[in-house]
Formats: structure tokens, sequence, C-alpha cells
């Protein structure tokens, strides 16, 4: 490098002429304040879906095909149904054979009509009626999250939060179930209308049926 006054030769990095101590700018110091006319080109990161954040429940269920049809409820509803029916039936066949037993042979139609005319007997069979309902339903709901009738539609319960259903969450929705089917059934059939087929009992204990 040359001194551009008196063409004498510089060392790397002079700032001063050493013949004639002319001032000189090193190259460096150009080159170091020197700014790039064009912004540095965009960075995009692409996540896999191992590194994305688990949605909340609340989303989750919101997903497409996450909400059961409302077919899918009527045959989970029939299911248990004929299953409760069943039940009530053995319940009668016992109390026949308890009763023919201490009293002698008798004809059916006799113990049928004490059975189910008796005084204060329909009262008495609706309790074991709701009392089978809610078993039936709090251990299905807590032990496997499903009644046999969700089972067979391929829909289980799950809390809005997601995860299984507790003991007094299963319990309080089986005692819920109740009122829904007192009130002509409409607690049910509100499932049938709710963007996220939440029946009564549903909507008052925090639980949902989705797909499994």
């Amino acid at each position: 490098m040359l001194c551009p006054r008196c063409s004498h030769p510089l060392p790397p990095f002079a700032e001063r002429c050493t013949r004639c101590l002319a001032l000189h700018a090193p190259a460096s110091a150009g080159a170091a304040i020197s700014i790039a006319s064009d912004p540095p080109p965009p960075v995009t990161l692409e996540l896999d879906e191992s590194d994305r954040p688990p949605q909340p429940a609340s989303f989750r269920v919101q997903a497409a095909g996450s909400v059961p049809s409302a077919s899918a409820h009527l045959f989970a509803w029939a299911v248990d149904l004929c299953i409760l029916i069943a039940s009530a039936g053995v319940h009668v066949g016992v109390a026949r054979a308890l009763l023919g037993s201490s009293r002698g042979a008798a004809s059916a139609d006799y113990w049928l009509d004490l059975l189910l005319r008796g005084p204060h007997l329909p009262l008495l069979w609706a309790a074991v009626a709701g009392l089978l309902a809610v078993a039936y339903s709090w251990l299905f709901a807590f032990l496997g999250g499903r009644t046999p009738g969700l089972a067979a539609a391929g829909l289980r319960l799950e809390s809005v939060r997601g995860g299984a259903l507790t003991v007094d969450v299963a319990l309080l929705r089986a005692a819920l179930c109740i009122p829904s089917a007192a009130l002509g059934l409409l607690g049910f059939a509100l499932a049938l209308l709710d963007p996220r087929r939440q029946t009564l009992h549903d909507k008052l204990c925090g639980t949902l049926v989705v797909r499994s």
C-alpha cells in the first residue's frame, strides 16, 4: 500500500505516512463500517409434530370428527336401555320366585299383577329402576369411561379438561341422569341439538361424549 500524497510505501494498517505525515484511513476501517444494502433473508423455522406444544383438551374435542353424530348417541342409548330393561326383568323374576316359594304355587298372572299393580309397588319398582340406572352408569363410566352402549357405538366419556372421569364426577353424572330422564327425556334430547352433543347432565358436571 502506497501513500496517496507522496507514494511512499506504508506498513499495513498505517494511519499516517512516515514520510509526509499525511493522514491515511486504512482499508480495513472502511470495510468494517460498511453496511450491506440488502437485508438478510428471513429465517423460517419449521417445527416437527413432536416439537409442537400439546393443544388443550377444550380444543381437541372440537376437532373435526371428534364430536359424535346423533345416530351414534341414539344407538348407544338403545343398547344401554335394553340392558337396563333386562336387568330389571331379572329383579322381577327373582322377586316372583321368592314370593312363589313362600306362598305356594300360584298362576303367573297372579304374581305379575301382585308385583306390578300392588299397593305402592309401582313406586318401589321405579326406585329400583332408578338405582339400577345410577349404578350401571356410574360403574361403567368410572371403570372404563364407557357403558356397553357407548362402547358398541365407538364412543367414550371424558372430562371437558381432558382425561378420564374421577369417582365423584362419575357418580354425580350418574345421579344427574335421573332428572334428565324425569323431564320427559328432555335432558337426553338436548344432546341431539347441542353442537358438542352434551346432555343436560353432561353440561352440569363438565363431561363430554367423544369418539374413541
